[in-house]
């Protein structure tokens, strides 16, 4: 069932929620740190003394500094520099070093409490006369005043902790949010991924599931409606391909009917008295509707949904070259078409793994072209031969003396069904003479070549049958 478009979020949407649950966990993480550097402050075993520490020590001695004989260190609070001057400036004692003696003076009679940094002073005009002046800082420092010497000062390594705290939490809340958004999406488009590996693997008998993501829903729906025309093209596809095959189906058991009667006719006639050149068309006539009925039962196999499996022999290579030669030549006979043979006897070695069957079927196929298209005077020219190229190969050639292939013809010429050739092909043929020699070429580990005779008219067709070794096989 849809849920309604109203009710789903958006790709923006998710993504905008999860950029402000970041940025609002980076105000957390902020205030938290903010919170927790004043705690450590306040509570840190190391003994931090407050920023203002100078000014209440300084506050605390106010009479002491006044009245005493001598200020000692004691009255000044640590970190601290002092000295005491005569009302003519000059230093008396103190830990003001010759520079510091001078710059204190000098703001004492501006009556500047500003010193550089974070530093003030604090003028006390003693009882005897004496002035007394302290430069104190305004920061948080250790009360172990050997740490003041040891560590960073106590702000800034602090402020570094809670830096790299609050620096290392928003990285952990950018992963953990990057993550589960990611892992969202991945269940999202898990869904999509397992719709397309179904419709992928024609697995078209399933629902598709909804998406709380507008976008990923829309995908959804899309994918539905691919899922369903495929589905009507591919019913539309089979019940065509069940069609033709019954048609097929009855034409081969229609054939199969005259046949029989021709082959019977035959047969008889074989009985009589016949001369010899009769006797030689009774028996190739004969010869030939054997052939049909494996073709017819080839197809049935086909149509009924069997691999057509023929049995492989292995078959010499004289006894094979003399079969195509004995094929053309009667086929030459019958259309009153000269046929020219350019091999030699005892020529070929070696042996051919093949189906006699298919070989034989290709070579009549194209030399059936080679006849039909070549001139009837000049005839068709059968060349046998061996050649090698990554392994040795008995080439069988017609060559004819028609008009050759056209450029759309070379491209496509082993295309089943192909006829837009007007040179090689009538409203008679199917296009399919090429394609079947083809296909059973392949299945022998051979290859099918078709050309134009370079500077002169015709076509060469070529079947490279690949001989029989141990290592090719």
């Amino acid at each position: 069932m849809e849920i309604k478009n109203k009710k789903k979020k958006t790709l923006a949407g998710i993504f905008a929620g999860y950029v402000l649950s970041f940025v609002m966990l980076t105000i957390v993480w902020a205030f938290f740190c903010f919170i927790l550097m004043f705690a450590v402050i306040l509570t840190s075993g190391l003994g931090l003394l407050p920023a203002n520490y100078g000014e209440l020590v300084l506050e605390k001695n106010n009479e002491a500094i006044k009245e005493s004989e001598k200020v000692g260190e004691e009255l000044i609070p640590s970190g601290s520099q002092f000295g005491i001057f005569d009302q003519d400036g000059t230093f008396l004692y103190g830990s003001f070093d010759k520079k510091d003696q001078e710059t204190a003076w000098q703001n004492y009679q501006k009556d500047n409490q500003y010193a550089r940094g974070k530093g003030y002073y604090h003028f006390f005009q003693r009882k005897n006369g004496e002035i007394c002046i302290v430069k104190y800082y305004i920061e948080v420092r250790y009360a172990n005043e050997k740490l003041n010497d040891i560590l960073p000062p106590a702000e800034k390594l602090t402020s570094w902790l809670m830096t790299g705290l609050f620096t290392i939490l928003t990285v952990l809340s950018g992963l953990i949010l990057s993550r589960h958004f990611a892992k969202r999406m991945k269940k999202e488009l898990a869904g999509l991924a397992q719709v397309t590996e179904k419709i992928a693997c024609n697995d078209l008998d399933f629902e598709v599931q909804s998406s709380n993501i507008r976008e990923m829903e829309d995908s959804m729906r899309s994918l539905e409606k691919m899922k369903d025309a495929l589905k009507i093209s591919l019913q539309q596809q089979w019940e065509a391909e069940q069609s033709r095959n019954r048609q097929l189906s009855a034409l081969a058991h229609d054939i199969k009917t005259p046949l029989t009667v021709i082959r019977g006719n035959a047969e008889l006639l074989t009985e009589g008295e016949l001369c010899s050149e009769d006797l030689f068309c009774v028996q190739e006539i004969l010869k030939n509707a054997r052939d049909i009925e494996q073709y017819l039962d080839s197809m049935r196999q086909v149509l009924k949904g069997q691999k057509n499996r023929t049995e492989q022999e292995r078959v010499s290579c004289p006894d094979l070259a003399w079969e195509f030669k004995e094929a053309a030549c009667r086929l030459g006979e019958v259309q009153g078409i000269p046929v020219f043979l350019e091999t030699e006897e005892g020529e070929h070695e070696g042996e051919i793994l093949c189906s006699r069957m298919e070989l034989l079927r290709a070579w009549k196929n194209i030399v059936s072209n080679g006849l039909e298209h070549t001139s009837p005077e000049k005839g068709i020219r059968i060349e046998i031969c061996e050649k090698v190229l990554e392994a040795p190969y008995l080439v069988v050639s017609v060559r004819d003396y028609g008009q050759g292939f056209s450029k759309e013809a070379l491209i496509h010429g082993t295309e089943a069904f192909f006829s837009g050739d007007e040179s090689r092909h009538d409203r008679k043929h199917q296009g399919l003479g090429l394609s079947i020699a083809e296909n059973f070429m392949k299945n022998q580990g051979g290859f099918l070549e078709y050309k134009n005779v370079e500077k002169e008219c015709g076509a060469l067709v070529s079947l490279w049958i690949k001989k029989y070794t141990k290592q090719s096989f």
